[in-house]
């Protein structure tokens, strides 16, 4: 009996203590940040936008970088109030087409349910048909998480 009481015990102070709380507990405690990612697209043209569909503000930073993490476009912290939008654009075209994504951190969220990501890659191919080169116009748009 007295062992049974001493398990008891011991299961209350874990569950006080927060030990086995789940993960969106821990993330509404305050002081959380999460990072979201869209996958890896080759483009020539890169446009990342966020949509903050929580009910407060949360501080985003957008960096639009290539696959080998250098920086293709470097976003600033920008605070989006419930319902804002920000965004970060790449030059159109860029110099040489290459792979790149959207890189979004958040402040004030752990919830990445928070938050909505996609990207638009534009790229223009040109085929040749007999003397004639023909301009194509290809457009992508992917959603991060």
């Amino acid at each position: 009996m007295k062992g049974r009481w001493m398990w008891l015990a011991g299961v209350g102070l874990i569950i006080a203590s927060g030990a086995i709380a789940p993960q969106g507990a821990l993330a509404k405690r305050g002081g959380s940040s999460a990072t979201l990612y869209t996958g890896d697209v080759h483009g020539g043209g890169f446009h990342c936008n966020v949509v903050n569909v929580s009910n407060k503000d949360l501080v985003v930073t957008i960096s639009i970088l290539s696959s080998d993490g250098s920086t293709i476009a470097a976003g600033t912290a920008t605070t989006i109030s419930s319902g804002g939008v920000a965004s970060t654009d790449s030059a159109d075209p860029l110099p040489a087409p290459t792979d790149g994504f959207c890189q979004v951190q958040v402040l004030g969220t752990g919830d990445t349910e928070d938050l909505r990501v996609t990207m638009v890659v534009n790229l223009i191919r040109t085929f040749e048909f007999g003397a004639q080169t023909i301009p194509v116009y290809v457009t992508k748009t992917l959603v991060g998480n």
